[in-house]
Parts: C-alpha cells; sequence; structure tokens
C-alpha cells in the first residue's frame, strides 16, 4: 500500500526490533493515516507486552500528529477474539473472549472488521477464507 500507487508520502515510520510489528504514518492531501502491521508472538504474555508497546507507539503519533484520526491495523496477531469460536467450534456455547486483544482494540478506538459481523451473526457457520465474499 506504501509502495505500489501509494496515494501519499511516508512521513514517519518506527519498527520493533524483533521485526513483530511496523508503524508507517503516510500524509494524503493533509490528513495523517498511521498504518500499523503486526505479527504476533505464539506466547500470550509476549502478545501483550507487544500490544502495550504498540498502544504506547500510537499514542505517541497521534499526539505528535494532531490531525492523525485515521488508524489501520492489521496483520497476523497469533490472538483471537473469542478462543472459543475461533480454535474450538465444539465449545462455542462457552464464550471465551480475550482480554489482551479487546484491550488493545478499546485503548486505540479501534473497530475488528473481521469478526464485528460475525458477532452478529453466531448462527452462521461461515468462515471467511476461502468465501467469495472477499473474491468477487
Amino acid at each position: 500500500i506504501c509502495f505500489n500507487r501509494c496515494p501519499g508520502n511516508v512521513v514517519a515510520s518506527k519498527t520493533d526490533v524483533f521485526g513483530h510489528w511496523i508503524v508507517v504514518v503516510l500524509n494524503v492531501e493533509g490528513y495523517f493515516i498511521i498504518l500499523c502491521n503486526v505479527y504476533g508472538y505464539a506466547n500470550s504474555n509476549e502478545n501483550k507486552f507487544l500490544l502495550s508497546k504498540l498502544t504506547d507507539v500510537i499514542a505517541e503519533l497521534k499526539d505528535t500528529l494532531k490531525d492523525s484520526n485515521f488508524i489501520v491495523v492489521g496483520g497476523d496477531y497469533n490472538l483471537t477474539p473469542d478462543d472459543c469460536l475461533d480454535r474450538c467450534p465444539s465449545r462455542r456455547h462457552r464464550e471465551s473472549l480475550n482480554p489482551t486483544l479487546f484491550e488493545f482494540i478499546n485503548s486505540n478506538n479501534l473497530i475488528d472488521k473481521s469478526t464485528r459481523p460475525r458477532w452478529f451473526n453466531h448462527n452462521i457457520l461461515q468462515f471467511f477464507w476461502g468465501t467469495s465474499f472477499f473474491f468477487s
């Protein structure tokens, strides 16, 4: 998104020394867009620290760039919003919300676009990968 027909200019970037996240700030027509890519750890304690650090970086950038109302975060967190629904569907009668992921989402005023539709349609057993929903 930043290198192929980028609609703006990269004005700042920060990275994790271990390569688990990168944050790039674009200036598009006078608006600052904070783009984050995450590659989570396989360990929940390390993920908690990673998302806490990323929250601090986002807050610092928002304070520095007063007009940074747009934040896009993507990647592979190695976390799921609800383990019972996402990893063990046979136990889907139990709700098991992930506090680390929800704290990150809430702290940064983010909206989870991938799971929000699923929460409103609990009875539909359809997964995103391989469906025509994203490939049409």
